[in-house]
């Protein structure tokens, strides 16, 4: 099985708690207790919560975009 990354832990802590509490209520606190670190911890891998959720949509928009190129194949831009 393979072994989740830190990173990977992290986005997807970050994105369960926007799906459950929304983005707007979830604190980067509530992002650390998940992950049971300390809050200062995750500005080592963001600056904001701004920036979670913007990575976190580029990378859904990446795999959209990947996903409609298998489909139409390489005439798909």
């Amino acid at each position: 099985m393979e072994r989740k990354t830190n990173r990977e832990q992290f986005y997807q802590a970050s994105l369960r708690l926007f799906f459950e509490k929304g983005y707007k209520a979830t604190s980067m606190r509530d992002i650390a207790k998940m992950l049971s670190i300390q809050a200062p911890t995750l500005y080592n891998y963001v600056k904001s919560k701004h920036d979670i959720l913007e990575t976190i949509l580029f990378d859904i928009a990446n795999r959209f975009h990947k996903g409609m190129k298998y489909i139409y194949g390489s005439s798909y831009s």
